[in-house]
């Protein structure tokens, strides 16, 4: 582990002078902190109302983000927004094609450079319907689609949590649904819920995709599933309060495997558990054909220790080789392979009841090369991470002052510096 208490400090105090010009200068427009560098900055983004950061894409000539928008007295709708690598704003949309509000989870391109923004579109108070938007690489509404669980009309909560796209670009959406499969048992709360769509948005019928999977008997909520390589297998990470099997008892387990291609869950409980309590986070496949997990362990209030983990076709994708980052009020959000090696986690730093970007830097076995924590006074929700071809970072995520909220954008060089 290598740490630099000097520097890291440093990097805190010029990124608390940066929110500091920030909240002072965030009225409800368009500009961006000065001086403007190429290489470093923080931006946000937003007209009038609440803006917030959810998703972002590096695409060859520029940066995209989704989130949300809000006037004052309306619903959340989409927003869209394109920067360039300076951070410099090229277009913002906002999208008002349906009157129930929509809560973005993320984003993805295909290969011809379409989005897809994935959000929960609130039919009744919590109660929640899938929804995926089609744009072209310019923003330009193409089409959308709803999807619930179907009942006999009856109203359930259907809540996407992430959207993926595989080698055959079909879109994955995950998430879990409070219809549940086997209707016999009250106490199964929810089980998982999955989408495999077209580029249409059209969804793969039943008997070639499962649906709704979960154990019996327990709330199962699935956050992600990825192809962990071209052609090959689906792996799915979700959380789940079923038991470990080992008789001690925890809030919520972690629970992570392959899925067959038709979205059935496995034979038999696959879950990774401690007393403590477990939640999923995040799952990316690397480039020599694994996947890397990562998710959170908390011990108490403010208390949460960051986990990474590999997992292999070749054992089964069980999850092993892992690694406990030092950290004990840290919150991991989103976790990318660097293409220079190792790993970028991004994720939330406790501090004083607010929340700070908190980056992590590891090499291939976890270990940690860097850390560094970027944040002020005021609260700072970190939401996606990207890398740029030159090693750079770029962060989205939702700055929250004291009347409004803002997307932001920030960029830092490859050690994780803020600084002129």
């Amino acid at each position: 582990m290598i740490t630099n208490n000097c520097r890291i400090s440093k990097v805190s105090l010029l990124a608390s002078l940066f929110w500091f010009l920030f909240a002072m200068n965030a009225c409800d427009t368009k500009d961006t902190i000065d001086p403007t560098y190429a290489d470093f900055f923080i931006k946000y983004f937003g007209n009038e109302g609440d803006q917030s950061g959810k998703g972002i894409l590096v695409a060859p000539d520029g940066i995209l983000m989704a989130g949300n928008t809000r006037f004052e007295g309306g619903s959340d709708q989409i927003y869209l927004v394109k920067a360039d690598f300076e951070g410099n704003m090229l277009w913002d949309r906002r999208y008002e094609n349906v009157t129930d509000p929509l809560r973005v989870v993320g984003m993805v391109s295909d290969q011809a450079g379409n989005l897809y923004i994935a959000a929960n579109r609130e039919h009744a108070e919590d109660l929640n319907d899938f929804y995926v938007m089609k744009t072209d690489a310019n923003g330009g509404f193409l089409q959308d689609a709803t999807f619930n669980v179907d009942d006999s009309g009856i109203a359930y909560n259907d809540q996407v949590e992430s959207i993926t796209i595989n080698a055959e670009d079909q879109l994955l959406l995950t998430g879990w649904s409070s219809n549940v499969n086997d209707k016999e048992l009250s106490s199964n709360i929810s089980d998982v819920y999955s989408l495999l769509l077209t580029t249409d948005l059209v969804a793969v019928p039943d008997n070639e995709w499962r649906k709704v999977s979960g154990f019996r008997e327990s709330m199962d909520l699935g956050k992600k599933i990825i192809q962990a390589s071209a052609g090959g297998s689906y792996f799915f990470i979700g959380t789940t309060n079923k038991s470990d099997g080992t008789g001690l008892t925890a809030q919520t387990n972690l629970i992570s495997f392959p899925l067959a291609n038709d979205g059935q869950f496995p034979v038999g409980d696959v879950i990774n558990g401690t007393t403590f309590i477990e939640t999923a986070s995040d799952i990316i496949p690397t480039s020599g054909g694994d996947v890397v997990a990562l998710w959170n362990s908390a011990t108490g209030f403010n208390a949460s220790t960051i986990y990474l983990a590999y997992a292999n076709e070749e054992q089964n994708f069980e999850l092993q080789s892992g690694l406990a980052l030092p950290y004990n009020t840290a919150l991991g959000k989103s976790v990318v392979q660097s293409r220079f090696g190792g790993y970028i986690i991004l994720g939330e730093q406790i501090n004083n009841n607010n929340r700070d970007i908190f980056l992590i830097r590891t090499d291939q076995n976890f270990e940690v090369i860097w850390q560094t924590t970027l944040g002020g006074l005021e609260d700072e929700e970190a939401s996606q991470i990207a890398e740029l071809e030159d090693g750079s970072i770029v962060i989205t995520g939702t700055v929250v002052l004291e009347s409004q909220s803002k997307m932001f954008l920030i960029k830092t060089k490859a050690n994780g510096a803020l600084k002129p």
